[in-house]
């Protein structure tokens, strides 16, 4: 059975030849070319000049390269086409020059980029035709056994011809290359092959860059020792191999001896680390060849688990934990075990295995003394908790301390992750008064981080207040006075609030000027249309003795009244002649204005709705109202706000909690006024329903008139 060769350009296109018709082209050329006669130097060379170079003083390489010839064009021309006819008329031809330039030969001379003719014709393409190929191996032939010192040859970026064939992957070339220093004793196979180029790479880098397998192999199998040596950055051919994803090579290297093959990448890595990040069977693969890559670190102390656990592939953290379970137990040298970096990115599966696997993993700890649930707080992370919450490690970890003396509440209550104290609150287990090493309990560190200027639902730091509070958590016990001192209270910053007053006059300004444009529209464009022209009331509304249409007429004016006061009061707030109590005053003022006219404008759309549908389809109108007017209560936020935090009121504190009458004036002076959950319930009732219950009476009333 006949075997054959792939042939890959450095495009990646691939034609396949038999391994016998390699085998020819290479031997066909390269047998009885030690007896080839020795051609005299050209005395000249039509048109060849000597190379200037403009190298800088401190370099040092350009300055170890002898200076060359400039390659002559027509040479150059033969050697990318492969043209041995034009290649020998060029040696045969003498000119004037000859004895001016010492005899040199023009197969010395050099591009721009210092590639040879060898260079260029090593680097001819490898999807070529059997004829095609042919050529460039004769011509390769005529060049080497009239000057075989250009084998070792270096371009400016030092690379050998047998670089550039690897480059491109030419098998053909590779292979012809190789037996040219098999029968030249000064170069040998080992010193062609372990050349390096400027970045430190061999011919082996070059092929496993491009993925050809038939050069990766042929190259191993000439020199072992190839797979062992690593470039400028430390990256080693497996590693390249195993960045570029490619199985095949990776296993070219893995059936050898591991003591002989490099694993070492850039920064300390190995293919192991590069390979957990996308491909498991590349990992299945290394590990099964060396067990001992599952514990080697990188440059930070990083094993091939933490980079698993990183971009949480669940597949590879169970394939490294089946080989060498200790690698869960490495820290980094930042402290952190593979279990907090999986915390730290919120890789919730990750940490589901390895509690599964190691029930004790509550009791790792970095070198603040955070578990994992501290961790996940301090980097935004607390979904993981939805995952863990029901097993028994995460009990374990509710009330841990780290070393200084905070558990995993007190750092949600300090960063304000709102989400992570309500859920914390909810689990019974959870203590809320415990205090640090500071003396400090999480409302001391809620009340820490609030704005004592805004106190609304939308400010999350005084809603985690809230909710510790309503909860039964307490302050630490100290004198009012102290909190500023001990507490380091932000003090008010006038001029912050004025930017914030600014801020605000101007996204009011704007809803209260549009609200009095559509509602002066309005009052032009009745629902129902106008009486014709030949009627004795006409041009005016046929609706106009309706009395959902008269509530219309009064919701609108309303609305309409309100957001001009609204806009008059926002005026003066946002003038900067005018005292800043008596501007914040207009501002809530308008406010105040500003709700009453977007619900006097939403009542408005509702009763012409209604009085445009009541004849013809009265379900649908009274089915508009219902909505509008039902729902228009639940503008305001704080009903949100109350119902998110029932919840974890009811599970502390049961049902009753949820109608308690008030927190002490004591605990609401210590906590700048958080009212209880039984205040806030009734003023909801009296401003959300009582309220509006007023206005639309109001309405309804005027519209009698």
């Amino acid at each position: 059975m006949t075997s054959s060769i792939s042939l890959t350009n450095s495009n990646g296109n691939f034609q396949t030849f038999p391994d016998t018709v390699v085998q020819a082209l290479v031997t066909s050329t390269t047998s009885g070319y030690n007896e080839a006669p020795t051609v005299p130097p050209l005395e000249g060379v039509e048109g060849a000049v000597m190379e200037t170079q403009n190298s800088s003083a401190g370099d040092a390489q350009e300055q170890s390269r002898p200076r060359r010839l400039r390659i002559h064009p027509k040479l150059y021309k033969a050697a990318v086409e492969g043209d041995v006819e034009l290649l020998k008329e060029i040696l045969q031809s003498s000119d004037g020059h000859a004895q001016q330039l010492n005899g040199s030969s023009p197969l010395e001379g050099e591009s721009t980029g210092g590639n040879t003719v060898l260079h260029i014709a090593a680097s001819s393409r490898s999807d070529l035709t059997v004829q095609r190929q042919q050529n460039y191996v004769e011509f390769s032939k005529e060049v080497y056994v009239r000057n075989t010192s250009l084998l070792m040859a270096c371009n400016k970026l030092k690379e050998s011809p047998l670089h550039c064939a690897a480059k491109v992957g030419n098998y053909t070339m590779v292979s012809l290359l190789i037996s040219f220093a098999e029968h030249e004793r000064q170069v040998g196979v080992k010193k062609l092959l372990t050349a390096r180029n400027v970045h430190g790479e061999t011919a082996l880098h070059e092929a496993v860059r491009v993925g050809h397998r038939g050069i990766v192999n042929k190259l191993i199998l000439s020199e072992p020792s190839l797979m062992g040596i690593v470039d400028a950055e430390g990256i080693s051919p497996l590693y390249l191999a195993t960045m570029t994803n490619d199985l095949e090579i990776v296993q070219i290297h893995t059936r050898e001896d591991p003591s002989l093959v490099s694993c070492s990448g850039p920064k300390g890595q190995t293919a192991l680390h590069a390979s957990v990040l996308e491909h498991t069977g590349i990992a299945r693969d290394l590990l099964e060849w060396n067990k001992s890559l599952a514990t080697e670190v990188d440059d930070s102390g990083n094993t091939p688990l933490h980079y698993a656990a990183s971009v949480g592939n669940l597949g590879t953290v169970k394939l490294l934990l089946e080989h060498e379970e200790s690698a869960a137990f490495i820290a980094n040298k930042y402290g952190n075990f593979p279990i907090q970096i999986a915390a730290i990115w919120g890789r919730a599966l990750v940490i589901k295995e390895l509690i599964e696997q190691f029930p004790d993993s509550d009791e790792l700890l970095d070198k603040h003394g955070w578990n994992i649930l501290h961790i996940a707080i301090i980097c935004g992370t607390g979904n993981i908790i939805g995952h863990i919450r029901h097993n028994d490690t995460f009990l374990r970890m509710l009330n841990a301390r780290d070393y200084q003396g905070n558990t995993p509440l007190h750092l949600a209550a300090e960063e304000g992750e709102y989400q992570i104290v309500r859920f914390l609150i909810s689990m019974n287990m959870v203590c809320t008064s415990i205090m640090n090493r500071e003396g400090l309990t999480p409302v001391d560190l809620a009340i820490k981080k609030v704005d004592r200027g805004f106190r609304y639902l939308l400010n999350k730091q005084y809603n985690i207040i809230r909710c510790l509070m309503w909860t039964g958590a307490l302050p630490s016990p100290r004198m009012f006075g102290d909190f500023d001192d001990d507490l380091k209270l932000p003090k008010r910053d006038e001029q912050k609030e004025l930017q914030k007053l600014e801020s605000g006059t101007g996204s009011l300004v704007i809803i209260s000027a549009l609200i009095a444009t559509v509602t002066f529209a309005a009052s032009f464009t009745m629902p129902g249309g106008y009486i014709s022209d030949d009627h004795v009331s006409r041009g005016t509304p046929i609706l106009s003795r309706k009395y959902a249409f008269k509530a219309f007429i009064v919701a609108d004016l309303l609305a309409f009244v309100s957001s001009l006061l609204a806009t008059s009061w926002l005026i003066c707030a946002g003038s900067a002649s005018v005292d800043f109590s008596v501007r914040t005053t207009h501002l809530a003022s308008s406010v105040y204005m500003v709700t009453v006219a977007v619900q006097a404008t939403v009542c408005a759309f509702a009763l012409a709705t209604y009085t445009m549908l009541y004849q013809v389809n009265l379900p649908i109108g009274i089915l508009v109202c219902l909505l509008t007017f039902g729902l228009l209560p639940l503008y305001n936020m704080d009903y949100w706000g109350v119902l998110r935090l029932a919840p974890p009121t009811v599970a502390r504190q049961g049902w009753k909690g949820l109608f308690k009458s008030d927190l002490r004036p004591v605990t609401r002076r210590r906590t700048f006024g958080v009212p209880g959950l039984g205040q806030m319930l009734s003023s909801l009732v009296f401003y959300g329903v009582l309220f509006n219950f007023c206005l639309y009476g109001l309405i309804f009333l005027l519209a009698l008139i």
